[in-house]
């Protein structure tokens, strides 16, 4: 008869629930601490549309096989991992911690239950990795303790990097060029440190907006410095294509112009397109001659590994289940692990809707009760269901995101989409600049002088573009085309355009120039012209049009992108006037805004 051997361990934290939880919960970093193996994971799709996990790793001298389950949790309360042997003197393996507030701080409760299949050899191997688990739990705990006191980085004693041979005296040389250019910002030494001394779990997959976070800086200096350290030999790049479900990563390659089109996902059970503005991510990793990184992972679905992911519950056949928890307004998507259907809702407080899978896919209802979240399973089939925040973009490098970036563009020229391809992007703000009066200028002053003039103005728009963040996509004679992220940093960049041309006439009144400057912001297509990334539509169009409806030293914004909440906050303190004008190739008069020359 299978025997049980469990064991459990009760703590308390100073400290309150939401801040113990992404510590204690990273079942990653607790199950290298725990010397549990790294494994590769094996999504077979069943014919139910549910997908089964097997996984293979050892433990000792055992080579085991075993079923991963779905892991449940409910964010800043619980989480329960359950693993089934397939092989080996386990059978079954179940992990759970329990955070419940108390006074200022919380009391956690760590448990672990082991089945074994022998008699003998079982129950001995159970009860050492039983009793392992409470010490590496405890050890957690402490380093908890500590990392939110500021006594250390990070809770977890983790395996030491694997250095190539050589590999420190080139980062610190790598480092030591960085800090001599323009990217470094301060922080080279920083990213070098992480390289050389951080385990894989941190160091082996970088995200410069994550580490921005992290490190309480620009996010355009986070992305400069990894794309610099690309180019000096310290990191390396790969193009992501993420499962627009689980945002795991289903596809990779180094170059853009060999990105796949189409990607199956066997987590989800799902196809997808790659879609450069929401899907397709850059990602940094040590460079091969620095740093080995190992393959596999110590947990591929704990409730760190997609912390997006806010409350993930097995739901039986016919059940409805309650669950004691309050959610914070906001946009959340409601959905089954597996393949099938979502529902995405805007939450503004009181009664969470409910959550119900039926034949006919996922619905939502209203409750009455604030306090509980409700799922109902009316299917005939064990459901893994699941809701998830929106906001996981903002640690996403999205391949749109950064070809916007001027350093991009500038030190990986080469990195362009394959020839006729086009990918859709939902927004980008675009800027046309154009020189006015530059034919005079050649023929007062001479052409030597005037391409001086030109090309100095041609140095400070590129400086202002990256500083707000956005590229330069190519110059047309004397007019500049550029692109944006965000559209706010867009309309900064113009009026800073403005003011540095008034300092730029300073002293050359019989040679001033004048620029027209154009915005618009909207849906495009990405492509690769003349071997460079550019852009294609009707917003293109608009943008260029509403730049020829500008008399100079002004600024002509349309009228959608001058009612975007950030943008018009920028122009809050601003005088302008509203304006319309038929433009060619459009058929109604269309609304801009118009900012003097005379303003700020």
């Amino acid at each position: 008869m299978a025997a049980e051997l469990s064991g459990a361990w009760t703590h308390r934290l100073a400290h309150p629930s939401h801040l113990v939880w992404p510590i204690l919960s990273d079942t990653n970093r607790f199950n290298e601490m725990s010397g549990l193996p790294r494994y590769e994971l094996l999504e077979t799709a069943e014919a139910d549309g549910t997908v089964q996990r097997i996984a293979n790793g050892r433990i000792g001298r055992f080579v085991l096989q075993w079923e991963e389950l779905p892991v449940e949790w409910v964010a800043e309360q619980y989480y329960s991992q359950t693993r089934l042997f397939l092989n080996g003197p386990l059978r079954r393996m179940t992990a759970s911690m329990r955070l419940t507030p108390v006074d200022d701080g919380a009391e956690v409760i760590f448990r672990v239950a082991i089945t074994s299949r022998y008699p003998v050899l079982g129950p001995y191997i159970a009860g050492r990795m039983i009793r392992g688990g409470g010490r590496t739990f405890a050890l957690a705990v402490q380093g908890a303790n500590e990392v939110l006191l500021g006594a250390r980085a990070s809770a977890f004693d983790l395996s030491e990097p694997v250095i190539l041979p050589g590999g420190v005296a080139r980062a610190k040389e790598i480092a030591a060029y960085i800090q001599s250019g323009p990217y470094d910002h301060g922080l080279s030494r920083r990213l070098m440190d992480l390289v050389l001394g951080a385990p894989d779990t941190d160091a082996c997959r970088l995200r410069p907006l994550e580490l921005a976070r992290k490190w309480d800086v620009a996010p355009r200096h986070a992305i400069e410095l990894c794309l610099a350290a690309v180019r000096s030999g310290l990191l390396r790049l790969t193009w992501d294509i993420l499962c627009p479900r689980c945002r795991g990563a289903k596809a990779s390659t180094p170059r853009l112009d060999k990105l796949e089109e189409n990607v199956h996902c066997p987590s989800c059970n799902v196809d997808f397109d790659a879609q450069f503005g929401r899907n397709v991510e850059l990602v940094f990793h040590p460079a091969a001659s620095v740093r080995e990184c190992s393959a596999g992972e110590y947990c591929l679905s704990g409730p760190q590994s997609t912390p997006h992911v806010l409350i993930q519950q097995t739901v039986a056949p016919g059940e409805t289940r309650h669950v004691k928890t309050a959610l914070a307004p906001g946009e959340y998507r409601l959905r089954t692990l597996s393949g099938g259907g979502e529902c995405d809702i805007s939450y503004a407080g009181g009664a969470f809707p409910a959550m119900a899978v039926t034949g006919g896919g996922i619905v939502a209802y209203p409750t009455v009760d604030a306090g509980t979240l409700t799922f109902v399973n009316a299917t005939g089939k064990p459901l893994c269901l699941l809701i998830e925040s929106r906001e996981w973009v903002r640690d996403a490098l999205t391949a749109h995101h950064v070809t916007t970036l001027q350093t991009f563009r500038h030190l990986f020229p080469d990195q362009v989409l394959r020839p006729g391809e086009e990918m859709s992007i939902d927004s980008v703000t675009l800027m046309f600049t154009d020189l006015q009066g530059s034919t005079a200028l050649y023929r007062e002053i001479g052409d030597g002088p005037a391409y001086d003039r030109v090309r100095e103005h041609f140095e400070f728009l590129a400086e202002i573009v990256r500083a707000h963040s956005g590229a330069m996509v190519k110059t047309i004679g004397d007019a500049v085309m550029a692109a944006f992220i965000d559209p706010a940093l867009a309309v900064r960049a113009a009026l800073a355009v403005q003011k540095k041309t008034t300092e730029f006439n300073q002293g050359h009144a019989a040679t001033a120039v004048k620029i027209k400057i154009g915005l618009h912001s909207g849906r495009c297509l990405v492509v690769n012209l003349n071997d460079r990334l550019d852009y294609f539509g009707s917003t293109v169009n608009l943008a260029a049009r509403l730049q020829g409806q500008s008399r100079g030293g002004d600024i002509v914004i349309s009228q959608l992108l001058a009612g975007d909440a950030q943008v018009a906050a920028v122009l809050e303190s601003i005088h302008v006037s509203r304006e319309e004008a038929t433009l060619k190739g459009f058929d109604r008069a269309v609304p801009f805004v118009r900012v003097a020359a005379a303003s700020p």
